[in-house]
Protein backbone atom coordinates (compact mmCIF):
# COMPACT_ATOMS: atom_id res chain seq x y z
CA UNK A 1 0.00 0.00 0.00
CA UNK A 2 1.29 3.16 -0.59
CA UNK A 3 2.59 5.81 1.81
CA UNK A 4 -0.36 8.51 2.63
CA UNK A 5 1.32 12.01 1.87
CA UNK A 6 -0.32 15.38 2.49
CA UNK A 7 -0.34 15.96 -0.77
CA UNK A 8 -2.34 12.48 -1.72
CA UNK A 9 -4.74 12.57 0.94
CA UNK A 10 -5.76 16.20 -0.19
CA UNK A 11 -6.27 15.73 -3.84
CA UNK A 12 -8.28 12.44 -3.09
CA UNK A 13 -10.32 15.02 -0.51
CA UNK A 14 -10.70 16.76 -3.93
CA UNK A 15 -11.51 14.55 -6.61
CA UNK A 16 -8.38 15.01 -8.44
CA UNK A 17 -5.87 12.91 -10.51
CA UNK A 18 -2.16 13.46 -10.03
CA UNK A 19 -2.42 15.23 -13.44
CA UNK A 20 -5.55 17.64 -12.69
CA UNK A 21 -4.09 18.25 -9.17
CA UNK A 22 -0.28 19.34 -10.99
CA UNK A 23 -2.00 20.83 -13.59
CA UNK A 24 -3.86 23.44 -11.50
CA UNK A 25 -0.61 23.97 -9.55
CA UNK A 26 1.09 24.90 -12.56
CA UNK A 27 3.88 21.87 -12.03
CA UNK A 28 4.54 18.99 -14.32
CA UNK A 29 3.03 15.46 -13.83
CA UNK A 30 6.43 14.19 -12.46
CA UNK A 31 6.48 16.65 -9.72
CA UNK A 32 2.47 16.10 -8.77
CA UNK A 33 3.80 12.11 -8.66
CA UNK A 34 6.51 12.90 -6.45
CA UNK A 35 4.73 14.40 -4.19
CA UNK A 36 1.95 12.04 -4.29
CA UNK A 37 4.28 9.29 -3.42
CA UNK A 38 6.27 11.33 -0.75
CA UNK A 39 9.63 10.96 -2.70
CA UNK A 40 9.38 14.84 -2.23
CA UNK A 41 7.71 16.79 0.37
CA UNK A 42 4.91 19.42 -1.18
CA UNK A 43 5.71 23.01 -0.44
CA UNK A 44 3.36 24.24 1.91
CA UNK A 45 1.93 27.00 -0.08
CA UNK A 46 0.79 24.35 -2.66
CA UNK A 47 -1.15 22.38 0.22
CA UNK A 48 -2.85 25.50 0.62
CA UNK A 49 -3.03 26.75 -2.91
CA UNK A 50 -4.63 23.90 -4.53
CA UNK A 51 -8.10 23.26 -2.35
CA UNK A 52 -8.55 27.06 -3.83
CA UNK A 53 -8.44 26.75 -6.71
CA UNK A 54 -9.67 23.54 -7.33
CA UNK A 55 -12.79 25.09 -6.34
CA UNK A 56 -12.18 27.65 -9.04
CA UNK A 57 -11.40 30.81 -6.69
CA UNK A 58 -8.26 33.28 -7.07
CA UNK A 59 -6.64 33.20 -3.65
CA UNK A 60 -7.99 36.58 -1.87
CA UNK A 61 -5.27 38.59 0.78
CA UNK A 62 -5.98 38.98 4.61
CA UNK A 63 -8.09 41.95 6.04
CA UNK A 64 -5.22 43.20 7.74
CA UNK A 65 -3.54 43.27 4.47
CA UNK A 66 -6.44 44.70 2.24
CA UNK A 67 -6.80 47.85 5.00
CA UNK A 68 -3.53 48.77 4.68
CA UNK A 69 -3.56 48.72 1.45
CA UNK A 70 0.03 49.19 -0.41
CA UNK A 71 2.02 49.72 2.74
CA UNK A 72 5.30 48.46 1.58
CA UNK A 73 6.83 47.99 5.14
CA UNK A 74 3.75 46.36 6.73
CA UNK A 75 3.11 44.85 3.93
CA UNK A 76 7.05 42.97 3.58
CA UNK A 77 6.68 42.38 7.46
CA UNK A 78 2.97 40.89 7.59
CA UNK A 79 3.34 38.57 4.64
CA UNK A 80 6.15 36.15 6.34
CA UNK A 81 3.92 35.87 8.42
CA UNK A 82 0.52 35.52 6.96
CA UNK A 83 -1.05 31.99 5.81
CA UNK A 84 -3.67 33.78 2.98
CA UNK A 85 -1.05 36.39 2.23
CA UNK A 86 1.32 33.77 1.10
CA UNK A 87 -1.04 31.83 -0.87
CA UNK A 88 -1.74 35.08 -2.51
CA UNK A 89 1.98 35.38 -3.05
CA UNK A 90 2.41 31.58 -4.04
CA UNK A 91 -0.60 32.41 -6.95
CA UNK A 92 1.37 35.67 -8.57
CA UNK A 93 4.16 33.36 -8.81
CA UNK A 94 2.33 30.64 -10.51
CA UNK A 95 0.74 32.59 -12.92
CA UNK A 96 3.18 35.09 -13.51
CA UNK A 97 6.56 33.34 -13.31
CA UNK A 98 8.06 35.73 -10.71
CA UNK A 99 8.10 37.41 -7.46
Amino acid sequence: MPKETQFRSLRQKLGLSQEAAGRLLGVTLQTAYRWDSGKFKTPDEMLGLLPILAAGHIPKPCKESESKGLNVPFLAEHVRGCDACQRVLAYIRLKTGKL
